[in-house]
């Protein structure tokens, strides 16, 4: 991409709607004027169009004792009221006050010298800047903010949104004062920062582009403080955009695979959208305010870690993520109809809060320190292979939405707060979907894919004294508080989720059976997976038998992900409970 249309795009982040200037009609007309910038002679232009939303700006070089030189161009207008308001101010309302709070204009034109006391360098890549040479690019940046309005002062009566914030040799904006912490020093004409103001450029510290020169071998980016100034001067800036620009080398960090300058940081957005696939490479930790996948076949890769604020992350079509993730704010991350988001490395979400959107799936390896998991559409899907886990302090799934656990684990710790175990087994129940495993709330492919039938979602509340099961400090290879709900792929039987399926499961149900049949009475607490009801279908009977029985019987060749190894072959003391087990079935069904 060319220097100065690069320079171009990165001073782009304006919302604001600047009217047309069409082919006039009637009476009305118009006349742009301004110094050529090759020539230094007045040009006119006779009833110019200028599209909505454009700013017209003639470039041009000659030989001068400056490096550039910018500015807004001049106008002459004759008509109705309405058009020379137009002609004039662009529908900018606020330009047109006495002490103008805005600034809208036809464009205005940049100048370079042709003959510089040291070569220009036209490159995007800082690396090869070197003291021979001066930066076209901070140049252009600098030039483009003075057409802009940047240190505009009007002549003949017209004054301009700068001039309303001078005060002394100080410059009083109240966007610029909060960004530099106190009135902005001025030059002596007052139309730059002092030499030697500073910005900041992705959180550091550089002299402002908007000071009034720059040392050969310098790059000096607009900083969030020359931002601030056009902020003042009536243009609202949006947070910064910037696009892959499907560039050969896949660097992240390189000036030229991006829409503009910089590189993105933690304010910016990043937008992909490109036909054929591309490779984003991290080589360095990375920050961004969010992330954009507008097509498919994305695959960011690298060994660090890329951070993402509360813009979340929003993605049509398959598309991967590789590097370990770390949210820096409460964010939303939308994944469209048939799509797939994957998150390959470790999420932390830093306490904040997880939403799930949009009727895709969200594939997970681990996701630890949420403060919140919603669901609002869509699924989310833990990675197989054992390793899938989200930890979060609470979870609410959306009707019609779901979490796939594969043959992973979940764990809501509810610490110092009520237990959402009722509102966890429901949504689990909701999976069963009749023994399908396959339904909305929390299920499981890996079970929906057991054909044997041996496997399921098991769920207990390690607060949950009334079975004994309870008070463990570890689950799934995550330290655990005693007031969390526990959830995970698991055997059948496997009413303490410790992964296999022996005695202790046995008893469990043998203890809740007999005091059911005996003496009618219901398990402290509710009949749950902890007592005895695999099936989830409120009551111990002979279908939660079988199930426990299959999975003790077959369960040597079956796989249960990284939660616990096969089933030993059975013991004879074992064996005698399994048999008691049939016994008294028997006798129930008789």
């Amino acid at each position: 991409m060319p220097v100065l249309e690069y320079a171009a795009e990165t001073l782009s982040r304006f919302g604001d709607d600047l009217d047309a200037i069409a082919s006039p009609t009637g009476s009305n007309t118009w006349k742009a004027y301004f110094s050529s910038p090759d020539t230094d002679t007045q040009v006119e232009l006779i009833d110019m169009v200028v599209p909505a939303d454009t700013a017209k700006v003639f470039v041009g070089g000659r030989n001068m004792a400056s490096l550039g030189m910018g500015g807004p161009g001049g106008m002459w207008a004759y008509g109705t009221a309405a058009w020379i308001s137009t002609v004039r101010y662009r529908g900018e309302t606020g330009a047109e006050l006495a002490n103008p709070t805005d600034f809208g204009n036809w464009g205005g034109t940049v100048a370079f010298d042709m003959s510089p006391p040291r070569p220009w360098y036209f490159g995007l890549d800082p690396a090869g800047l070197d003291s021979g040479h001066y930066d076209f690019l901070s140049v252009a940046l600098h030039e483009l903010a003075h057409m802009l309005g940047f240190g505009a002062i009007g002549t003949g009566g017209t004054k301009f949104s700068w001039q309303t914030f001078l005060s002394g040799g100080t410059f009083v904006g109240p966007v610029s004062v909060a960004e530099y912490g106190a009135p902005v020093p001025l030059d002596g004409p007052r139309v730059h920062w002092a030499t030697g103001t500073l910005g900041n450029v992705n959180g550091a510290a550089q002299e402002a582009t908007m000071t009034p020169s720059i040392t050969n071998g310098e790059r000096q980016l607009f900083t969030d403080l020359d931002f601030a100034g056009l902020d003042d001067l009536g243009w609202e800036i949006l947070p910064p955009t910037l696009q892959w620009t499907a560039a050969a080398d896949n660097r992240w960090e390189a000036y030229a695979n991006w829409s503009a300058c910089p590189e993105p940081a933690a304010n910016t957005t990043v937008i992909f959208d490109a036909a054929a696939p591309h490779q984003p490479t991290l080589h360095q930790n990375e920050s961004v305010a969010g992330i954009e996948f507008r097509t498919a076949n994305w695959s960011i890769i690298g060994n660090h870690t890329l951070t993402v604020g509360s813009g979340g992350i929003a993605g049509a079509g398959d598309n991967t993520i590789g590097p370990s993730v770390t949210m820096a704010a409460n964010s939303t991350w939308t994944v469209e109809a048939a799509g797939t988001l994957t998150a390959g490395g470790n999420v932390d979400g830093g306490g904040h809060a997880l939403t799930k959107d949009g009727a895709g799936t969200l594939v997970l390896r681990k996701a630890r320190n949420l403060g919140s998991v919603t669901i609002a559409g869509g699924v989310i899907e833990l990675l197989g292979g054992g390793t899938g886990v989200v930890v979060t302090d609470a979870l609410a799934i959306g009707a019609g939405a779901a979490l796939d656990l594969a043959d992973g684990a979940l764990v809501v710790d509810y610490t110092g707060g009520a237990s959402p175990f009722a509102s966890v087994a429901g949504w689990v129940a909701s999976g069963y979907d009749g023994g399908s495993w396959a339904g909305l709330g929390i299920r499981s492919s890996e079970a929906a894919a057991d054909v044997q039938g041996l496997t399921a979602v098991g769920v207990i509340d390690n607060s949950d004294t009334e079975t004994g099961i309870g008070g463990l400090a570890a689950f799934a290879g995550e330290p655990v508080s005693p007031e969390s709900v526990l959830v995970a792929h698991a055997w059948y039987g496997d009413a303490n989720l410790d992964g296999v399926v022996d005695t202790n499961d046995y008893d469990r149900i043998n203890t809740n059976w007999l005091l059911w049949t005996a003496e009618g009475t219901v398990p402290a607490g509710g009949f749950r997976w902890a007592v005895g009801d695999f099936n989830l279908d409120g009551t111990i009977d002979t279908n939660d038998y079988d199930k426990i029985n299959n999975a003790w019987l077959l369960s040597g060749s079956a796989p249960l992900g990284g939660l616990g190894a096969p089933v030993p072959t059975p013991e004879p003391a074992t064996l005698a409970l399994l048999a008691v087990g049939g016994l008294l079935l028997r006798r129930r069904r008789g």
